[in-house]
């Protein structure tokens, strides 16, 4: 996302017992017209009843101190339950902790869902996702284009392999035996070995495809 500047006001905006940074200022509606994400923030903001959410998307855009502040009460959340989450901005994904093992899978489920509609998680993180992801708000061809090309910049595609082909194995759908098409294509490794610093590329060029 392309950053922008922020004019620091000597005031502080409460909201849920934290201070908020990243204060907008008036020309906060300005900046969101000429946002490509204008529209899906305008719908978030016109459906979510979470002040901190709405206070973060002001301005039209999610900084990282932002960011942080709202996974802050998102563990505030949790810590009631002996819960922490580990969230890694830069590919999406999150682990949640129970710090004595208390939980069943489907109790520790719900306390993750209490705190995820409680905090305005399902209005601010995969809005944030797709913004890091697509932050021009371009077609899924476009995107895709760009993530292919993130991940032969990488070298995890053979260089002589095409968009088409690539979006042919991609694309391919599961045969009668429901077995995963992409379980015997050139990219398996990706999807099997979790742990490689490749896979962990791969997965990054979805998430930040300018990486």
């Amino acid at each position: 996302m392309v950053s922008k500047a922020r004019m620091v006001l000597p005031v502080l905006c409460l909201v849920m017992g934290l201070t908020l940074t990243g204060c907008s200022n008036g020309g906060g509606e300005g900046q969101k017209s000429a946002n490509p994400w204008s529209a899906e923030i305008q719908r978030i903001e016109s459906r979510t009843d979470n002040d901190m959410v709405r206070a973060i998307l002001k301005d039209g855009s999610i900084t990282d101190a932002e960011f942080e502040e709202f996974m802050e009460s998102y563990n505030q959340c949790l810590a009631q339950y002996d819960l922490t989450s580990s969230y890694s901005r830069d590919d999406g994904s999150e682990s949640v902790a129970d710090q004595f093992s208390q939980y069943e899978p489907d109790q520790l489920s719900e306390k993750i869902e209490q705190c995820r509609n409680q905090t305005g998680y399902f209005d601010l993180v995969p809005l944030d996702q797709q913004m890091h992801a697509n932050p021009d708000n371009v077609s899924d061809d476009e995107l895709q284009q760009k993530v292919f090309e993130c991940r032969k910049r990488h070298g995890l595609i053979d260089s002589g392999m095409s968009i088409e082909e690539y979006k042919d194995i991609m694309g391919a759908t599961s045969d009668s035996t429901d077995s995963d098409p992409l379980a015997n294509s050139p990219f398996a490794d990706y999807y099997q070995d979790t742990d490689s610093a490749d896979t962990q590329q791969w997965f990054s060029c979805e998430t930040d495809p300018s990486a």
